[in-house]
């Protein structure tokens, strides 16, 4: 049997462990790097090249930073 994944390491997105985690600097809210750029090149709100990024929950434009430290080890 499948054990649900937690939220804090659940890319919103593909629903899947999140892999080389991007978060937002407003909300925190974080998701995969490539799956953000998807996301953001389909809504046509960022710009991927110029590294600006949508993000999926609170939808403000701006640079992903790479995840926090504590949940990149989990």
């Amino acid at each position: 049997m499948l054990e649900e994944i937690p939220a804090d390491i659940e890319c919103p997105l593909c629903m899947m462990v999140k892999d080389d985690m991007v978060e937002c600097t407003k909300c925190s809210q974080a998701s995969c790097r490539d799956c953000n750029k998807d996301f953001t090149t389909r809504s046509g709100k960022g710009n991927v090249n110029m590294g600006k990024f949508e993000c999926t929950t609170c939808h403000t434009v701006n640079i992903m930073n790479p995840q926090n430290k504590i949940l990149k080890e989990i």
